[in-house]
């Protein structure tokens, strides 16, 4: 579950930061642009991490296979069930963060959880159908 959040944190703090440093402005729907313009937008978030040459070719790799994945998800699923949608884009996201710490080092995994958690507080709760632990209590 909390690999979940952190996901759904991740992505909703790449597309705010994107748009925070004015992301797409040709943009191509809710993405935010063309493919390599969100390719473009993700690696940068991963600039602090100081990856090598071999470290970003393999990002690079993954995240055009997410991307390629995404949108066919996308366009298979138009006026279908957005909520199994949302489910198949959270595991797929899910596997996606855990082949990307698996190309990371010790000291990179630690600044990327770093990133994510400061993300995930700055979100305050948005970016995911789910709530984390406490709640209501109304069940």
């Amino acid at each position: 579950m909390k690999k979940v959040l952190m996901v759904i944190a991740l992505l909703t703090g790449v597309v705010s930061f994107s748009k925070a440093q004015g992301g797409g402005a040709q943009g191509g729907g809710r993405m935010g642009g063309t493919p390599e313009e969100r390719l473009q937008r993700s690696m940068a978030q991963l600039e602090p991490l100081k990856l090598t040459d071999d470290q970003k070719a393999k990002v690079t790799a993954l995240y055009v296979a997410q991307g390629k994945s995404a949108d066919s998800l996308m366009k298979a699923n138009q006026g279908g069930d957005r909520q199994a949608m949302m489910s198949k884009f959270m595991e797929m996201r899910a596997a996606n963060d855990k082949k990307l710490m698996d190309l990371l080092n010790d000291n990179q995994k630690k600044q990327y959880t770093a990133m994510m958690e400061a993300r995930r507080n700055r979100q305050g709760g948005q970016g995911g159908g789910q709530r984390p632990q406490g709640g209501g209590g109304n069940n």
